[in-house]
């Protein structure tokens, strides 16, 4: 988590990384889920965050992270690319929202970081 004073303004979530089939390769990682308040962006929290995750799994013997984000969000893009984190070619399309009548798939993309 991250705090500001008591107040939580962001988490992260890591963990293996979720194999499309088979049993997860226990030397990789993915981040799952990295979120910053609107109102704290740009006050290192995420950096602060993916420092943590990345430490954390690092800590744990992956060699690589994976996360994935909305092809369609050049900001969280930029966030991984300054991080280090590379397009690595993979992309999948998630038809999140099916259930509701104006849904769209989205395309997300695939990220890696090696930290070995």
């Amino acid at each position: 988590l991250a705090k500001v004073d008591s107040e939580v303004v962001g988490f992260v979530a890591v963990g293996r990384y979720r194999q499309p089939a088979g049993d997860p390769d226990p030397m990789v990682g993915e981040v799952f889920a990295i979120y910053v308040a609107a109102e704290h962006w740009s006050t290192r929290a995420g950096q602060a965050l993916m420092r943590t995750a990345v430490g954390h799994l690092a800590d744990h013997g992956v060699a690589e992270i994976r996360l994935w984000v909305l092809a369609d969000n050049p900001r969280a893009r930029r966030f991984y690319e300054r991080f280090g984190y590379v397009v690595d070619g993979e992309t999948r399309v998630e038809d999140i929202a099916a259930d509701y009548p104006d849904a769209r798939p989205v395309e997300e993309v695939r990220y890696t970081l090696h930290v070995r």
